[in-house]
């Protein structure tokens, strides 16, 4: 699809300013599509940048958060369990 030969027409208000644009759904499509592609492209580059600063766990969550809790009172200087 190109752009300059896309069929469109302009929706205008009674004081004939433009409003609107209406194109062919098919040409939305392939529009569609295309922002799609380049939103993809654009998160795979931020991400390959941008690597997370953890790694997901498969730790159980209560176990996580006995950890959190644990580790919590050894920084107040508390006892362990």
């Amino acid at each position: 699809m190109n752009c300059l030969t896309m069929t469109k027409k302009i929706v205008t208000n009674e004081m004939h300013q433009p409003i609107a644009v209406q194109i062919d759904y098919q040409d939305w499509l392939k529009i569609e599509q295309l922002l799609i592609s380049q939103h993809t492209r654009q998160a795979d580059d931020f991400f390959a940048r941008h690597p997370p600063l953890q790694s997901f766990s498969t730790i159980e969550p209560t176990e996580y958060v006995n950890n959190l809790r644990q580790n919590s009172r050894l920084l107040q200087g508390g006892e362990n369990d």
